[in-house]
């Protein structure tokens, strides 16, 4: 009797240690890897880790987090809330898409990367069952040969696609009788189907994507500010959510900008370009005095490193299309402030965690594969 007493004695305490030994863990990963954080000699050896944590990650990206949650982790981990392939895709995707311009340095670690997605069919190894998969799709096209991926890039694009409702929108969650219009669909999957269109000579699908630009310009931006909302009712045309949330701005200026560069001769073109000067102009005044971007951008306090990675790439690409030196500076700041916020290892930090619902956003900060990409989208050609 004493025997089994102590088993259970045994086994409470191991279950124990296990449970809070994880959270110690993460809460030491969380405070200690921040010792020293951006003391960085130069911006070139800054660069250089940044890209060289990015190569690691290609093998394994961390975790974004489905939750706030730093207690039970190991729970949330057993009950599959911690982590999910449908965020993580986008975060490989990004990764992808920031070193494509170093292709032929690390074409190898690429190509592993991509051998790991894409199975000698040239289709899927593990076949996506939601948009985000538009992200991924897009930075495997720009890193392949489009013959040997096109069955999985026609996957992805049959699957947004059908995400369509009778409203004529692409909705994020798999529900066709949906009215949510989210402004991560702009982002996540407007340029993939732009690419998909000039890649694979199919015109009616680039009409679909030009079509949810326009449509979430007319009624997903905040008419005085032009920020966007997180969504908008299709059926009422009323904003759901909050403007201006910082990842939201990113989505819609990555879908105006990759789509843009995507498009080769299309009477669009001129449209797109216009709005993207319009918005660059109208969100210069959202920069902060350090350099960087809020995670709601017309609040003066709380940052967040993902919208300022992707407003660094967008004003970095502004400036290369309209050669405005108000944009050149406005890049150069973003990319001081994240100098700043990026570890000794290379990760860059204090990055907005995955969003809940509409108008529900993390309030856990870290580092994101996503930031890490669109930042490394921002460098210069050395």
């Amino acid at each position: 009797m004493i025997k089994l007493l102590y088993i259970c004695i045994g086994v409470y305490l191991s279950i124990t240690f296990i449970i809070f030994g994880m959270d110690y863990y993460h809460y030491l990963l969380e405070r200690y890897g921040r010792f020293h954080i951006g003391r960085f000699r130069d911006e070139e050896d800054w660069e250089k880790r940044v890209i060289k944590k990015s190569v690691k990650w290609l093998k394994k990206e961390p975790t974004v987090k489905l939750t706030d949650n730093n207690r039970y982790i190991i729970l949330d981990m057993m009950t599959k809330k911690y982590r999910n392939s449908t965020v993580q895709s986008w975060q490989k995707g990004a990764l992808l898409l920031g070193l494509q311009k170093y292709g032929s340095k690390y074409k190898k670690e690429i190509q592993k990367c991509i051998n790991m997605l894409i199975d000698e069919n040239g289709e899927f190894i593990n076949t996506p069952t939601n948009i985000d998969c538009g992200f991924l799709a897009y930075a495997i096209l720009k890193n392949s040969e489009s013959l040997d991926v096109e069955p999985a890039m026609t996957f992805a694009s049959n699957l947004i696609i059908n995400n369509m409702g009778t409203d004529g929108m692409i909705h994020y969650t798999n529900d066709k009788e949906s009215t949510e219009c989210y402004v991560d669909t702009i982002g996540l999957a407007i340029p993939f189907l732009v690419a998909y269109a000039e890649t694979y000579h199919a015109p009616e699908i680039k009409k679909i994507a030009l079509k949810q630009l326009k449509l979430f310009t007319q009624y997903g931006l905040d008419k005085g500010s032009l920020l966007p909302n997180h969504a908008f009712d299709s059926r009422s045309k009323l904003p759901l959510g909050v403007f201006g949330w910082g990842r939201g701005c990113a989505w819609y200026v990555i879908g105006l900008m990759d789509s843009y560069l995507e498009l080769k001769e299309d009477n669009e073109c001129e449209w797109i370009r216009k709005q993207i000067q319009i918005i660059a102009e109208e969100y210069r005044k959202y920069q902060r005095e350090d350099g960087g971007f809020g995670y709601i951008f017309q609040m003066r306090y709380g940052y967040d490193s993902s919208a300022t990675a992707v407003m660094a790439y967008f004003y970095k690409k502004c400036y290369d299309i309209f050669e405005k030196e108000i944009y050149y500076d406005i890049y150069i700041k973003c990319l001081k402030k994240l100098m700043e916020v990026t570890k000794i290892n290379g990760a860059l930090d204090w990055c907005q965690g995955d969003t809940k619902a509409i108008g529900t956003f993390s309030q856990t900060f870290g580092i994101m594969p996503f930031a890490q990409g669109m930042m490394i989208r921002s460098f210069e050609e050395k």
